[in-house]
């Protein structure tokens, strides 16, 4: 009974407990698949290169570790799934700088991202080493080492330009991140540079299609640009609209009013600021927006006189400054912003309030926070300057050794290649001295045979145009002497036999083709050197020329050309004028002399 009871007491619990394990395997089963289902729904139908930049986004505005691990194991499968390779490169260089994604301190981020850089997969893959230079830099930005920073940023864009902004996924974010950093600095021409130029690629995510326009406007802004500055900050406002982003309305908004204000236009502005204190003074989660918001609402009253309007916010905003003097990277730009506005609000309140005591004191407050922040803002641009100058000084380092290193490997190969030069020369000089003599006597015995040989076919050739062209100016003269004989008589039908000769070209083309070609070998380079010298000779000019070369009279020369004498004559004289010549005579000697 006792081993009876002791078994059913084991077995009691285990039906309880199959119960649970079925429900909880059950349950994690249906969430696995849930999560896969809304992995394939994100990136069902896209592009290779619009999945990368969907996960980016996502892990982006995800802070939670389970959830970017889930997600990136489901993405593997559906990436193998569709045999996306771009993706699945893509997602196991997410695994390698996870640990990056959840790190707060910048120094380990970049050892993540430096580690990477010498992983065997990426070191030589051009996006991937882009990628990891770029977050380098914005870490090294957050450790205020800008001179290393910008150097990191502008290398990186470099290769983003090689690979070309339309095959860089995430380009977007890159290219906001290097205007911010230039905003910092007050470089407001390079940040106006950097977001033309994102405004014409895909947005990375929602918030940052609004932010590049809204960067630009205030660029615009801080330039003087004010007509711009506008264009850009609507067009802001209506991607935040669209997206239902009232966060982003407000601070647009404000920065609208902004504008009016430093054209001081206050009573334009104050909508824009009311919209911009309405939609975020609960914002909490972003303390330094309500702090601005009221701070410019405030300072907007103070213009327009309404001073007991401008005193309650001035008292709201004492309460939203924050104790802890500890802030995210770019929190503590809104706390020194608000503070300095809040600090000049209350001067200028006190001062027309005749309160002149409190009025000083809040005026040193004020220069007291300038200074601190030129302070700040100077600092940087030494470290900067310093960064910069220790960097180039490196370089010149660098360059020095491999100079020296290259001076050493030059010598070194100079010698070895004398050596071996001189070992070859050695080996062969007296191979060449005995063939020398030998085979100058047989290249001696090929020439003269050859020159024999060239000078028997030219012999031959010019005999045989000369040939040609003798009985071409002998049919030439026959042809005359049928006409002469014609003329002496006066007999009428021999009349019109010589009225059809002197109206036929006696040289017929087929005779000029046959002509020009015993010419060309008679005198190769006649008629290269007249169009060479003269390209504006015309064919008649040039047939004169070549007739003129044989001696050919004019009389000749016009039964040969179907024309007359008269016309000949008129010919030569185009031809002198052309070749400034000034009698028959010099052309005659020209001729001659060509």
């Amino acid at each position: 009974m006792l081993l009876l009871r002791s078994s059913t007491l084991k077995r009691r619990p285990m039906k309880k407990v199959y119960p649970c394990i079925y429900f909880l395997l059950y349950s994690f089963l249906l969430h696995a698949q849930q999560y896969s289902d809304e992995t394939a729904r994100l990136l069902e139908g896209r592009s290779s290169i619009e999945r990368v930049r969907v996960l980016n986004r996502y892990i982006t505005a995800n802070n939670d570790r389970e959830k970017i691990n889930t997600l990136l194991q489901n993405a593997t499968s559906f990436a193998r799934k569709h045999h996306d390779e771009y993706l699945l490169k893509e997602l196991r260089f997410l695994k390698q700088r996870r640990a990056a994604l959840f790190e707060t301190d910048s120094h380990k981020r970049i050892d993540v991202y430096r580690h990477i850089l010498r992983d065997r997969e990426f070191k030589d893959h051009a996006l991937y080493k882009a990628i990891c230079l770029h977050q380098i830099g914005q870490n090294q930005f957050v450790l205020e080492k800008y001179g290393q920073a910008l150097e990191n940023s502008l290398s990186a864009q470099k290769i983003f330009r090689k690979l070309g902004y339309e095959n860089v996924p995430n380009i977007g974010k890159y290219l906001h991140d290097l205007a911010l950093d230039y905003y910092f600095f007050r470089n407001y021409e390079e940040v106006i540079k950097v977001m033309k130029t994102s405004v014409e690629l895909p947005a990375f995510d929602d918030n940052l299609d609004i932010q590049r326009y809204n960067t630009l406007g205030m660029a615009y802004l801080k330039s003087g640009v004010t007509d711009s500055a506008v264009t850009y900050l609507r067009m802001a406002y209506k991607k935040a609209a669209h997206y239902r982003d009232t966060i982003w309305m407000g601070l647009v908004s404000g920065n609208i009013g902004e504008v009016y204000y430093a054209k001081q236009d206050y009573q334009k502005a104050l909508p824009y600021f009311l919209k911009n204190y309405e939609w975020n003074k609960n914002t909490y989660q972003h303390f330094e927006i309500p702090l601005e918001a009221n701070a410019d609402l405030a300072k907007t009253y103070l213009k327009t006189d309404s001073l007991q309007r401008a005193y309650q916010l001035m008292v709201l905003t004492e309460s939203y400054f924050p104790e802890n003097q500890v802030f995210q990277f770019g929190e503590q730009q809104g706390v020194e912003v608000a503070k300095r506005q809040h600090y000049e609000n209350l001067y200028l309140y006190y001062l027309k309030s005749s309160d002149y005591k409190k009025a000083i004191l809040y005026r040193d407050s004020l220069a007291a926070v300038e200074k601190a922040v030129n302070g700040k803002y100077n600092t940087a641009l030494a470290k900067m300057t310093q960064d910069q100058l220790q960097i180039q000084e490196n370089r010149d380092r660098i360059a020095r050794q491999e100079k020296e290193n290259i001076a050493i490997r030059f010598r070194y190969s100079v010698f070895i290649g004398v050596a071996s030069l001189l070992a070859v020369l050695g080996f062969t000089l007296y191979y060449i001295v005995r063939l020398r003599k030998r085979k100058e006597k047989q290249l001696w015995a090929r020439q003269q045979q050859i020159e024999a040989l060239e000078h028997r076919n030219t012999r031959q050739a010019l005999k045989h145009a000369r040939s040609k062209l003798d009985n071409l100016a002998q049919k030439i003269r026959e042809n005359r002497q049928v006409i002469d004989q014609l003329q002496e008589t006066q007999n009428t039908t021999k009349d019109s036999l010589l009225d059809e000769l002197k109206n036929r070209s006696i040289l017929t083309p087929k005779d000029w083709n046959t002509f020009k070609k015993s010419f060309n070998e008679v005198y190769p380079d006649f008629i290269t050197r007249l169009t060479t010298l003269y390209p504006d000779l015309t064919r008649a000019e040039l047939r004169c020329l070549c007739l003129g070369k044989l001696e050919i009279t004019n009389n000749e020369m016009a039964l040969m050309s179907g024309v007359s004498a008269n016309t000949i004559l008129v010919t030569q004289h185009r031809i002198r004028k052309k070749l400034d010549l000034n009698d028959r005579k010099e052309l005659h000697r020209f001729v001659r002399s060509l």
